[in-house]
C-alpha cells in the first residue's frame, strides 16, 4: 500500500504497525514523497501530483514487487484529491500504462476546501501552510467552486459526482469523520457520503466505508479513545479483502 498524507496525521505509524500485526508481510506501508509533499502543495496541481505518483506506483510493481504486486493508495485530507483524480482521470487516460494501476483507493477524511475557507485558509493558514509558499492557480484551485480540486462539496451534483466518483473502476474506501472541525455543521456528512456511493458503479463502493464515530478531521487531538483504532480496523477489513 502506497500512503500520501495531505496536512500532518499522527496515526501512520500505528496504521502500519497494525497492518504488519494483522496482515503480516502481505502488506507494507510505504510513504510517497513527491513535489507537493509538506512545503510544496501550495505550488502544485493535481495533474502533476498523479503523473508523480505513477512513479513509485510502477515501482512497487516492478523493482518493489512485481506485476501481481497489489498497490492501494490512501490519502488524507486535501490528498485525497490525488487518489480521486488517480482514479477517475489518470487511469482512464489513453497514455496510461498498466504498470501504474491501482489495485484500490482510501479516502481519509475527504473534505471540501471550497466550503470552508474559513476554516482551512484564512484561521488555519498559520497552521496549515507552515510558511510554505502558495501559487495563485493553487489557492484558486483550493478554493473556488468547480476548480480542480472541487471534488467533494456538497453543492455538487450527481452529474458532477458520476464524472468523479462514477469513473472510478477498483475498489474504493471512504472514512469521513463525524466530528470533522474542518465541515461546516450544515452539512449532512452521512447524506453526502451516500451520495457519492450513489454515483458509483456496483461493486465498486468498499462495504467498509463509514462515517468514523467521534473523530475529528485527522483522527488526533480531540478525538474519542479508540477512534483511531476504530478507523484502522476499516482499512483492515479493506485490505483483507485482497489477500
Amino acid at each position: 500500500m502506497a500512503w500520501v498524507t495531505g496536512f500532518s496525521v499522527p496515526y501512520v505509524t500505528t496504521l502500519a504497525a497494525s497492518i504488519e500485526e494483522t496482515l503480516g508481510s502481505k502488506w507494507a506501508v510505504v510513504q510517497a514523497l513527491i513535489s507537493s509533499s509538506y512545503k510544496g502543495y501550495g505550488t502544485s496541481s493535481l495533474k502533476r501530483n498523479t503523473l508523480e505518483l505513477g512513479q513509485p506506483v510502477k515501482y512497487l510493481r516492478t523493482k518493489g514487487g512485481n506485476q501481481s504486486s497489489k498497490v492501494v493508495l490512501m490519502d488524507h485530507s486535501t490528498g485525497c484529491q490525488n487518489t480521486i483524480e488517480y482514479l477517475s482521470k489518470f487511469m482512464n487516460n489513453s497514455k496510461f500504462s498498466d504498470v501504474q494501476k491501482l489495485d484500490g483507493g482510501i479516502l481519509q477524511a475527504p473534505v471540501s476546501d471550497s466550503e470552508a475557507p474559513d476554516e482551512l485558509l484564512p484561521l488555519g493558514a498559520p497552521k496549515i501552510l507552515f510558511g510554505s509558499p502558495m501559487c495563485a492557480y493553487r489557492y484558486y484551485s483550493l478554493v473556488s467552486k468547480y476548480g480542480d480540486d472541487d471534488y467533494f462539496s456538497s453543492y455538487l451534483t450527481d452529474e458532477d459526482f458520476e464524472n468523479s466518483f462514477g469513473q472510478v473502476l477498483v475498489p474504493l474506501l471512504v472514512l469521513y469523520s463525524d466530528s470533522d472541525e474542518f465541515v461546516p455543521s450544515s452539512i449532512d456528512k452521512q447524506a453526502l457520503i451516500m451520495q457519492w456511493q450513489r454515483n458509483i458503479k456496483p461493486g465498486i463502493w468498499s462495504p467498509p466505508s463509514a462515517l468514523i464515530k467521534v473523530g475529528t478531521h485527522n483522527v488526533g487531538t480531540g478525538s474519542e479513545p479508540g477512534a483511531v483504532e476504530n478507523m484502522i480496523s476499516h482499512v483492515v477489513a479493506f485490505l483483507k479483502d485482497y489477500n
